[in-house]
């Protein structure tokens, strides 16, 4: 209130005799503002001029011409934002159709409110074919310091063209480098002239980092280019150019201690209902690396664009926004991380804001201050984190669906087709698989922490549940495949009375319950693949062993049927591993009284040490032999034939 009055009687001493000018003043307009940038004045979707009133100065002139139904707006602003900003606006009257000029303001809470004194001359004004004009002057200062903003100062313009009025101002456009008064400096949406690709044009002050992300030597490389420099309009800006090939977004942050968590993040992200198919999206990193949009969106763009796999952003940001929770001092030194994205970003529009990825961001092998720097800076050797977690997928594939699962097909199914002179054929083929199995596994397991440990710590606990999950189940299998070959060489031999308990904890409990998880593993890791065929590859894997339950169910009901159907001594010996002790037991134990898992053990010895004895080969077995090698030539070509798809579809990421 007492500001309020204080505008009264400053307007009453003042502006008593200060009648608003007869006409705007002569010569050109000094600042302008044109949406979009290459606009002419006629068909601008939004155009403000403003200049000096040639004929009192303590005046300025404004012109706004848009396209809208409602009202055409610019705003003054400190902060940037739309709260504690001074509105100067022409609306059309809904009952004249006519236009009038509004002196408003925005309040800290952002509702708008018609000024009590508005403090502004209308010269023309016109509504026509849905198009807005108003020519009017202001003065520089009302001395109403709360609800006007002296001109004298420096502010970031905030613009509008708003069809319904009911709507608000809610997502102004920004000039994004504040208005000096008087200047002779004329605003055009890009403050260097940055079109094309040929970087030897630009500046010799610009700042500048052209690199690629990843070994130089492998297939997926992606050059990013940076250049950044003084803003011309403003010294408090910074202009930037980021450029690079990407299906999702390039990104710059600036780090502190050159890791990804606590960095501020700039990108420059695809957003098909953005113009040019992109858009600037300021945002920054929490200290569990979860990407996060800024609410306040600092970014000042103007242009943007994305074609044929090449995302080009430029835009100007305050060297310090004043929000040091979320955005970095750019007057201090930080190391400056980039980073090529394929997955797509979420959201679009005012949600936009930036996907999670697996690849390591390329670095600065030092600390820069970009506000001072000159030339390139030096960068970090750059550790290959997406090609070793490629590589630990790849290896665990090859582990667990074609390794393991071979091994311990041999184990479950070929007993039977393996005769005389050589009955532990079987065991031999399947020692070699699991153990070739162990040392790969080993290797896949290794290599992913090694990935990490100059990143995310040697140990990353992602946020993501899924994530999570990954990590323990993996380390769980791991323990316990090691610890089963270790459990076999102290196994006590087939006749022994409690040879039981070794079957039923090296193959029941840990061999089938390992592969069940490192299968579920497998499929968890095909999910976290940052990949833009990311449903093809967990598709297919899931295929791949929806394919393989089924074959297993369907060989356990037809070997168990077959065993059934031969019955006596030579049944149990067709039957698979797991019901084989309880078919020996029904065959040869009817009647008889005991120790029941004595007897089954009992049962499962003989079968075991019969197999491939001279009793005398029926059709029926005969058949189970041949059924047997072609099944498993049946699921050998399957698993090869997905794996390798898998690997491939998984190493051109």
């Amino acid at each position: 209130m007492r500001a309020l009055l204080a505008g009264l009687i400053w307007t009453l001493l003042h502006c008593a005799d200060a009648a608003c000018p007869q006409a705007p003043g002569t010569g050109p307009y000094t600042f302008t503002v044109k949406v979009p940038s290459n606009c002419q004045t006629t068909n601008c979707d939004y155009y403000l001029a403003i200049k000096p009133n040639g004929n009192d100065s303590m005046y300025t002139d404004f012109y706004i011409e848009g396209t809208a139904m409602g009202y055409v707006a610019v705003g003054l602003s400190s902060s940037g934002g739309m709260d504690d900003s001074d509105v100067l606006a022409c609306a059309v009257d809904p009952h004249t159709a006519g236009v009038a000029v509004v002196d408003a303001y925005n309040g800290q809470d952002q509702t708008n409110r018609r000024d009590v004194i508005q403090n502004l001359c209308l010269y023309s004004a016109n509504f026509s074919n849905g198009r807005i004009y108003c020519s009017f002057s202001r003065l520089v200062d009302t001395g109403d310091s709360a609800e006007d903003k002296s001109l004298n100062g420096s502010y970031t313009l905030l613009y509008a063209a708003v069809d319904d009025v009911s709507a608000g101002t809610a997502n102004p456009f920004k000039t994004c480098v504040p208005f000096i008064p008087n200047s002779k400096e004329e605003y055009h949406s890009t403050s260097h002239n940055w079109s094309g690709s040929n970087y030897s044009t630009r500046s010799s002050n610009c700042f500048n980092h052209s690199f690629s992300n990843g070994m130089s030597s492998c297939p997926w490389v992606r050059a990013i280019f940076l250049c950044c420099n003084d803003s011309k309009n403003n010294p408090l800006y910074l202009d930037f150019l980021l450029e690079g090939n990407a299906k999702g977004y390039v990104a710059i942050g600036f780090s502190p201690d050159g890791m990804m968590a606590s960095s501020d993040v700039w990108a420059c992200a695809i957003d098909p209902s953005a113009p040019g198919g992109a858009a600037v999206v300021d945002a920054y990193n929490t200290p569990g690396y979860n990407s996060v949009r800024d609410t306040v969106q600092n970014a000042c763009p103007h242009s943007t664009m994305a074609a044929n796999g090449r995302i080009k952003c430029s835009f100007s940001r305050l060297i310090d926004t004043g929000d040091f929770l979320h955005d970095k001092n750019l007057n201090n030194s930080y190391y400056l991380l980039y980073a090529a994205v394929d997955t797509k970003p979420v959201g679009s529009g005012s949600t936009l804001g930036l996907s999670r990825h697996s690849q390591t961001p390329t670095k600065t092998s030092t600390p820069v201050n970009i506000v001072s720097a000159k030339g390139s800076a030096p960068v970090a050797m750059s550790f290959p984190k997406e090609a070793l977690t490629k590589a630990h997928a790849i290896l665990m594939l090859i582990t667990w669906p074609l390794l393991a699962t071979t091994g311990i097909f041999f184990a479950a199914w070929m007993k039977p087709a393996l005769p005389p002179p050589l009955p532990a054929t079987w065991f031999k083929i399947h020692r070699l698989f699991m153990l070739a199995s162990l040392f790969i596994g080993a290797a896949g397991f290794i290599i992913i922490f090694v990935a990490n440990v100059k990143t995310n710590g040697l140990i990353s606990f992602a946020n993501r549940p899924s994530a999570l999950a990954h990590i323990v189940i993996g380390v769980l299998v791991m323990v316990l495949h090691i610890a089963n070959p270790i459990i076999s060489a102290f196994r006590c031999q087939p006749d022994h009375p409690r040879r039981w308990i070794f079957n039923l904890i090296h193959g029941s409990l840990i061999g089938a319950g390992v592969q069940l998880l490192a299968l579920a593993n497998c499929g968890i890791g095909a999910s976290l693949i940052d990949a833009t065929d990311l449903k093809q590859i967990l598709g297919i894997y899931l295929a791949f062993v929806g394919w393989t339950f089924l074959l297993l169910v369907a060989l356990f009901l037809v070997f168990t049927i077959i065993a059934i159907s031969v019955g006596g001594e030579e049944g149990p010996k067709l039957g698979p591993a797991l019901v084989k002790p309880i078919l020996a037991y029904w065959f040869e134990n009817k009647g008889n009284k005991g120790s029941t898992m004595e007897m089954v053990n009992t049962a499962q010895r003989n079968a075991d040490l019969s197999l491939g004895s001279n009793s005398g080969e029926t059709p029926t077995m005969a058949m189970n032999v041949v059924l047997r090698w072609i099944s498993l030539a049946f699921f050998l070509v399957v698993v090869v034939a997905s794996i390798i798809v898998l690997v491939v579809l998984i190493a051109i990421q």
